[in-house]
């Protein structure tokens, strides 16, 4: 059993799914009208905003137990969310690093090889134009830079490839989750979006759900002209059928859905990311270094030549 005391530190969701709609069932007339809206249950006629086999007398027990497992779920979507970004930011970090230092190496060797090349006398080694040196290194000072700051750009606005698609199927089996354990207690479809709004994380889902109860409301279809009406939002739009006779249900399976595939993405991103950025990490260090010391055996071998 959920305490009271407890159910204060819990999130919107929980709170609601614990209220179970007091307000609908008519327990409590001036308490919380969270749930509340201008349509009965078992009423239907056009533009209704509650849908007709939600159940708004749950036992407490049940009303536990349902807010228990929406916590549980919500646990484990946080892991996965910790899992991809913590996989993203190590191979951003490992790509980052071996630009920086290749960039070093760049830089140094070629330095190396021009102060050489000056004490020796052997400025016909590249052209007499420091620049032929330095070209390459000044190439791995700019990828570094590009690397490191694009990665401070997409991780403020969450635009990693792969990071981003994974973190939006996350995000709408939290929506979606949500949304059909809130009708199931009762609550109307702009409720329900709304408190679903309060918990995602992606400002698409989050206006996508905002702009819809407020579509709802005015006796609108759940689905609309959108700009957000691409990739997650379109499948999750022709899986809800606004003229069906069981939203819930419908709701249900777009939950189940977007879980499978946030597993499955998240499986493909921990898999392929560390590889990729073990290979770019690789090609960075293997072409600075490369690159730089052909210059350095040039010399060298003039120098030899010369001395014989």
């Amino acid at each position: 059993m959920v305490t009271e005391r407890s159910k204060a530190k819990l999130d919107p969701v929980a709170k609601r799914l614990l209220g179970a709609c007091d307000s609908i069932a008519g327990d409590s007339p001036g308490g919380d009208t969270a749930c509340s809206g201008s349509v009965r249950p078992g009423e239907t006629r056009p533009g209704e905003t509650r849908p007709a086999e939600a159940s708004v007398d749950l036992p407490t027990d049940s009303q536990s137990a349902n807010a228990i497992e929406w916590l549980e779920r919500q646990h484990v979507r946080r892991a996965m969310i910790w899992r991809a970004r913590s996989c993203t930011i190590s191979s951003w970090l490992m790509v980052a690093v071996a630009a920086i230092v290749g960039s070093v190496i760049g830089v140094k060797l070629s330095m190396d090889v021009y102060q050489m090349a000056s004490e020796m006398g052997l400025d016909d080694v590249y052209g007499h134009s420091g620049w032929r040196l330095f070209w390459i290194p000044g190439l791995m000072v700019v990828v570094s830079l590009v690397v490191v700051v694009g990665g401070i750009i997409g991780a403020f606005f969450g635009f990693f490839p792969g990071y981003r698609s994974t973190s939006s199927a996350i995000d709408w089996s939290t929506a979606t989750d949500a949304v059909t354990r809130l009708l199931a207690v009762g609550c109307t479809y702009p409720e329900a979006y709304s408190t679903a709004a309060k918990v995602v994380q992606n400002r698409t889902s989050r206006t996508w759900l905002t702009e819809t109860a407020m579509r709802v409301e005015r006796g609108e279809t759940v689905r609309g002209v959108s700009p957000y009406s691409r990739n997650d939002v379109a499948m999750l739009e022709s899986l809800i059928d606004p003229t069906g006779e069981n939203p819930t249900q419908q709701w249900q399976l777009a939950s189940d859905h977007f879980y499978r595939v946030a597993k499955g993405r998240l499986t493909l991103l921990t898999q392929s990311m560390p590889f990729l950025s073990t290979v770019v990490a690789g090609f960075i260090i293997w072409f600075a270094i490369s690159s730089s010391l052909g210059w350095f055996w040039v010399t060298v071998t003039r120098l030899i030549g010369g001395l014989t």
